[in-house]
């Protein structure tokens, strides 16, 4: 059994304009870290469930929710099911697409 020898990804999110340099748990899923980076910034209660995490365009959500997080380094893609993020990517945290129920 071989030991992954990066279990977590720093990255860079932003937040009305406020950076924070947030860890996450490789193999978490973005549901599980689109709720960290909310509880870093401290989103109010009423509307947490709407945000999520965007790559650097403002554009590209990670998606689904599902999904398990994923290193990628170079040109490499995430494997099905899985979402790929880069050490030190920048991604936003903002209301994203219409979600059901918080």
């Amino acid at each position: 059994m071989s030991t992954n020898p990066h279990p977590s990804i720093g990255v860079d999110v932003f937040y009305n304009a406020i950076p924070k340099d947030l860890r996450f748990a490789i193999g978490s899923t973005v549901g599980q870290i689109d709720e960290q980076a909310v509880a870093a910034f401290q989103v109010p209660d009423g509307n947490r469930h709407t945000f999520g995490l965007f790559r650097a365009d403002g554009i590209t959500e990670l998606q689904p929710l599902d999904a398990t997080v994923e290193r990628v380094e170079g040109d490499r893609q995430a494997g099905p099911g899985h979402v790929g993020i880069r050490e030190d990517e920048r991604l936003i945290l903002r209301a994203g697409t219409v979600r059901g129920g918080g």
